[in-house]
C-alpha cells in the first residue's frame, strides 16, 4: 500500500524535491490519528523538515479504505518514526 499510495513522492521515506523526508518527522511523534488524517484529507501549505521547506500539496488519499489508511499509518510510523 505504501508503494502504491506514498512512494511516488516520499520514495523510501527519504523524501524528494516535492515531499519531505518521513524519517524522524515531527508528524510521526504525534497521535496516529494525525497521520491518518493527513493521509485521508491531504495537506496544503508549507512543511519544514530539518530547515528544508516544502510548499507543495499532498493530495488526499480518500480513495483508500479505512483499513488501508490504518495499515499505511502503522507501516509509516514503524518504518520511519525512529
Amino acid at each position: 500500500l505504501y508503494e502504491t499510495a506514498c512512494a511516488q513522492c516520499h520514495y523510501d521515506g527519504a523524501g524528494s524535491a516535492v515531499a519531505p523526508d518521513l524519517k524522524g518527522s515531527a508528524v510521526l511523534r504525534e497521535s496516529p490519528a494525525v497521520l491518518a488524517g493527513i493521509i485521508l484529507r491531504g495537506r496544503q501549505g508549507e512543511s519544514v523538515k530539518d530547515g528544508a521547506k516544502f510548499g507543495g500539496f499532498m493530495p488526499p488519499q480518500a480513495y483508500l479504505r479505512d483499513d488501508e489508511i490504518a495499515a499505511i499509518t502503522v507501516y509509516v510510523r514503524s518504518a520511519f518514526a525512529g
